[in-house]
């Protein structure tokens, strides 16, 4: 399973994770999520490994929209079987009419091999799409994202998850 990671980003130079997030990645993710939230957004699901749990912990009324564009892993996300989750094979940010008011948006895509105009978009377009009090939840390998995150967002916390392989640096932002 490790192993499918590695393989894609040698198919797809745009897939940033070389194995799947921990557990303990997970759950500091999962710490994020209220359970009156309603709409969840999650850019670069891969597996599912934060998606699976997200599932369990959500209201019958809660949806996640999980968008991915590596065809490979949309494939392994279409066997999930829930009503709350919406797949949409494409790219963060080029998909307004689906999202509106999200009460947290979750991101793992990798901004360090996007353009900084590409960034720009993404991020702006999260911000836009965030209900007031929105969090958007990244976690990378590298903060570089960070003075960007910041232009956008009230408060930006920046933490390091040092239990996965290599460690993540979380940024929760606030709008």
């Amino acid at each position: 399973m490790a192993f499918t990671f590695l393989k894609e980003i040698f198919r797809d130079y745009k897939v940033g994770a070389i194995t799947k997030s921990s557990r303990f990645v997970v759950k500091k993710v999962l710490s994020e999520i209220k359970a009156s939230d309603k709409l969840i957004v999650e850019y670069g699901p891969g597996d599912g490994v934060v998606t699976k749990p997200l599932l369990k912990i959500l209201s019958k009324e809660a949806q996640i929209i999980s968008i991915e564009p590596n065809a490979n892993f949309y494939k392994k996300l279409k066997k999930i079987r829930d009503k709350r989750l919406i797949l949409i094979n494409g790219y963060a940010g080029k998909t307004e009419d689906e999202i509106k008011q999200a009460d947290v948006v979750i991101s793992s895509i990798p901004f360090t091999l996007m353009s900084k105009k590409e960034r720009e978009e993404v991020i702006k377009f999260t911000h836009k799409t965030l209900k007031p009090r929105g969090k958007f939840v990244v976690y990378q390998y590298s903060t570089l994202v960070s003075p960007l995150l910041k232009k956008y967002f009230k408060t930006v916390n920046i933490s390091l998850e040092i239990r996965n392989f290599p460690p993540y640096f979380f940024m929760v932002c606030t709008k």
